[in-house]
């Protein structure tokens, strides 16, 4: 069950279908679908190549990865394990790493009148229903801005 439970997440991870591993690996559709169930696993040949056609290691697929809730859990109880000392230390270079990341970019949302998270460098307003779409066209940011314009100055 590892394999496969590996396996399709590899397979999600690069966007691949079964249908791909048919296809590059000359299988059966059976083979390919009792391999992502944990029916069978691969014979060695058809094992090198599949580890090949997804740039994986071996170990990628046959031992089990550990969870993100896992991984949290771990990091929590070393944290806890060091000094106090050693803990200000971990928690300067978080704030370090922090300062480090630039600032996420916002945009006024026209339903709620806030301000939300929007993609690096613009800060634009939503033009369509349903929240951020992107940015809007220079064509369309001046026909906003020529209508602002002729709204501000009707009496």
């Amino acid at each position: 069950m590892i394999f496969a439970k590996n396996l399709n997440q590899v397979m999600a991870e690069r966007a691949i279908k079964q249908i791909d591993i048919v296809k590059q690996l000359h299988v059966a559709k059976g083979t390919v679908s009792a391999w992502c169930t944990g029916q069978n696993i691969p014979r060695t040949d058809k094992l090198s190549e599949l580890l090949q056609l997804l740039h994986v290691e071996l170990s990628d697929l046959l031992l089990e990865k550990p969870q993100k809730d896992d991984q949290k859990a771990e990091l929590l109880l070393s944290f806890d394990a060091l000094s106090p000392d050693a803990q200000k230390e971990v928690l300067a270079f978080i704030a370090f790493k922090k300062a480090q990341e630039p600032p996420k970019p916002v945009c006024r949302s026209r339903s709620a009148g806030k301000r939300i998270p929007f993609p690096q460098g613009y800060d634009v307003p939503i033009v369509a229903r349903g929240g951020p779409v992107g940015q809007i066209s220079p064509d369309a940011a001046r026909i906003l801005e020529l209508k602002a314009k002729e709204t501000d100055e009707e009496p």
